[in-house]
């Protein structure tokens, strides 16, 4: 009794289930059925439409196309070397320099105005230039050396026993110490003169000009010695005395220097025994060579 009650529980519902899958079905069905035939009669109503026959279109032709750009070119390789250092460039030459050392040797003449005569100049100079405007400005310090000799004869009033006097305004005679007897003499004199001169010039051309004029002063610093010779007697003097001079000149270029040429006046005082109070006057004429550095 309680295996046939378990059946019924499970039977039924499982006959109950698939009852209705299949009233489904057979729904389903005849709707599609239904649905063909009104399909088909549309079609058939249909009018037949005639057939169009399409010819075949060419197709234009079609452009060519470009040729594809040429690569670029490949990018050199550009390695930069350092440049070679250049040398400093040379100094410009002394004759175009705004300033310049010069030095070189003095030789010269000088002709005394009195009776001195004519002494031989030998020196040297140590200066510089300068440009100053159109021309140059020039200055040295310059040392020369001259000599001059002198002889002459000369009287002493005297008398034998040198007593008594010439006359009433004259000093008493000295005793006569040379021959003949009447007091001559004869006496020799020898001049050494050093100058240290400070020439100052003005030249009127450029120092690059091939040739220059100029003027100038010379202030000095005179030194003086004297030898006198008289009656067998030597006697030395020295004295330091001031003097000055002018002078105008011309220089030529002549390889590394200048010639130059200078002619001028110089004076200073003098004042031996054997002379009293003078001077030593003298034109002077130098020619030199001078060396720009």
């Amino acid at each position: 009794m309680k295996h046939l009650t378990f059946l019924l529980v499970f039977l039924v519902p499982a006959l109950a289930s698939a009852q209705h899958h299949r009233r489904h079905h057979r729904r389903h069905h005849q709707g599609d059925a239904a649905a063909s035939p009104a399909t088909s009669a549309t079609t058939e109503a249909a009018p037949a439409q005639p057939a169009v026959t399409t010819a075949p279109t060419t197709p234009p032709p079609s452009e060519p196309a470009p040729p594809p750009p040429p690569p670029p070119p490949p990018t050199p390789v550009v390695v930069e070397t350092p440049a070679p250092a250049l040398p400093p460039p040379p100094p410009p030459p002394p004759s175009e320099r705004r300033f310049a050392l010069e030095f070189g040797p003095v030789l010269g003449l000088d002709i005394a105005t009195h009776a001195l005569g004519i002494g031989p100049d030998l020196g040297v100079e140590v200066g510089g230039r300068i440009a100053v405007g159109s021309g140059v400005f020039a200055f040295a310090l310059r040392g020369t050396w001259q000599r001059y000799t002198m002889a002459q004869s000369a009287a002493a009033p005297c008398s034998p026993n040198g007593s008594g006097a010439s006359n009433a305004a004259a000093a008493p005679e000295a005793p006569c110490v040379s021959s003949p007897s009447g007091g001559a003499y004869d006496y020799s004199l020898s001049e050494d003169v050093v100058r240290v001169s400070l020439p100052l010039s003005y030249r009127f051309l450029r120092a690059s000009s091939a040739f220059n004029a100029y003027v100038g002063v010379a202030p000095q610093l005179v030194l003086q010695r004297a030898e006198t010779t008289a009656w067998n007697l030597l006697t030395t003097e020295t004295a330091t005395r001031f003097g000055v001079g002018g002078f105008l000149g011309a220089q030529y270029r002549l390889g590394p220097g200048s010639l130059w040429f200078e002619a001028g006046y110089a004076w200073s005082p003098v004042k031996h025994r054997v002379t009293g109070d003078s001077s030593i006057s003298t034109v002077t004429l130098a020619l030199g060579y001078r060396i720009a550095l």
